[in-house]
């Protein structure tokens, strides 16, 4: 989730195809309060605390180098959707397949 994470998979791995789903902090929140896992953020300041963490560790530089983006502010079925469409194209692409 760092630029230097993303170097290495791209050394490692010459066909490494980084893919960002994003979605805003607002619909972000609402996710982890319906989720309710252990390690979610409960309160609205925890849940912007943890947020400036992920972004001082370099996800949002990530996020910004990544070679493909889903919007996924759209309803999660939808944004699955398009992750599994897209996730297709790359491995036709490429000529590799992914175990599901």
């Amino acid at each position: 989730r760092s630029l230097a994470e993303v170097s290495t998979f791209k050394q490692e791995f010459t066909e490494f195809k980084l893919i960002a789903i994003h979605a805003g902090p607002l619909v972000r929140y609402q996710r982890a309060m319906n989720r309710q896992r252990i390690d979610d953020a409960i309160s609205k300041l925890d849940f912007k605390e943890r947020d400036k963490i992920e972004l001082s560790v370099g996800i949002g530089d990530a996020i910004a180098k990544s070679d493909f983006l889903i919007d996924s502010d759209n309803p999660i079925d939808f944004t699955k959707n398009l992750f599994s469409s897209l996730l297709g194209e790359i491995t036709a692409k490429l000529q590799v397949s992914v175990e599901r």
